[in-house]
């Protein structure tokens, strides 16, 4: 039950990622553009989610386990990026290539950005082995140290690796190492929430109802901000010529104002899915919007 509903939501995420870029009034005229089909952030998490499943089946069927496939996988899917990227990917239909390449405007593209959905999955496999990991002091500091020693000597590792096995792809990930610097970063913010949010008594209900919403989150803020569907956002009228405090202000602003709206989203929803017309099973009609995917029920709940 897992497993399909895993699959189900990683295609749900293609889906979304793939139909939040379309305008819809081109579609209904009869016009397609090229970046409908560049690949981003929810299309990097859905593949993520998908090789995910696929490892866990391989580990089960070749007997290696599960940790050390994932482990390895994450680590691939950083050192191959300088392949990718020298690579010429022009012979390939548009769309499949925007799967590797950013030339023709992609923002982000499974390799290498999967490599750390795939370190997100190694740390949630540890910590469903081991969960009162979480509320340890160990783990946390674990996560500091790790993070401090990732950003601040993974170039030196590199460069070492390159002497070993005279692989180009290590001397250009250590001269130019911002997803080893990134994944450090990572490490350090994760374990001060960790070990922050361990220490209190009670978590504030509001954090972790957002922290359930994040795709509606992203598709409201996706459509709001860059107005895809209607050709009409937020970064049309400002893009790039607010001053920094009138920016820090708008950001604050719209963080409130999505904390608000998943805070009133149950009220919100219930009254969508009864005014709007239903839409297809994959979720791509109206009340799929607010439901993401989610049957009449989780839709009216909130939940997933």
């Amino acid at each position: 039950m897992r497993v399909r509903k895993g699959i189900r939501r990683g295609f749900m995420l293609l889906f979304w990622g793939y139909f939040l870029k379309i305008n819809l009034f081109a579609v209904l005229s009869g016009r397609l553009y090229g970046w409908y089909f560049t690949v981003d952030v929810l299309h990097c998490i859905g593949i993520a989610l998908l090789i995910l499943i696929g490892v866990f089946a391989l580990s089960q069927k070749i007997r290696m386990p599960f940790w050390i496939l994932l482990s390895l996988l994450s680590f691939f899917a950083f050192f191959i990026d300088p392949s990718f990227k020298a690579a010429d990917w022009s012979a390939l239909p548009q769309p499949i290539a925007n799967l590797f390449t950013l030339d023709y405007g992609s923002v982000f593209t499974p390799v290498p950005w999967v490599g750390y959905t795939l370190f997100g999955g190694l740390m949630g496999y540890v910590l469903h082995v081991r969960p009162k990991l979480a509320f340890t002091h160990l783990f946390p500091l674990a996560l500091l140290v790790t993070g401090y020693l990732v950003s601040h000597y993974s170039s030196m590792a590199l460069i070492k690796l390159h002497q070993l096995s005279g692989w180009e792809n290590f001397k250009s990930l250590a001269y130019n190492n911002g997803l080893f610097w990134r994944l450090g970063h990572v490490f350090i913010v994760q374990g001060i929430f960790m070990w922050g949010i361990a220490r209190l008594r009670v978590v504030p209900r509001i954090w972790t109802k957002v922290g359930s919403e994040t795709l509606t989150i992203y598709c409201v803020h996706y459509v709001l901000l860059f107005g895809t569907w209607f050709g009409l956002g937020i970064a049309g009228f400002w893009a790039r010529s607010l001053s920094p405090w009138v920016c820090a202000l708008g950001a604050a602003s719209f963080v409130a104002a999505f904390v608000v709206l998943i805070a009133y989203i149950e009220p919100i929803r219930e009254w969508l899915y009864r005014t709007l017309p239903p839409g297809p099973a994959t979720a791509g009609g109206l009340r799929g919007w607010w439901c993401c995917g989610r049957s009449p029920a989780g839709c009216m709940r909130g939940s997933g």
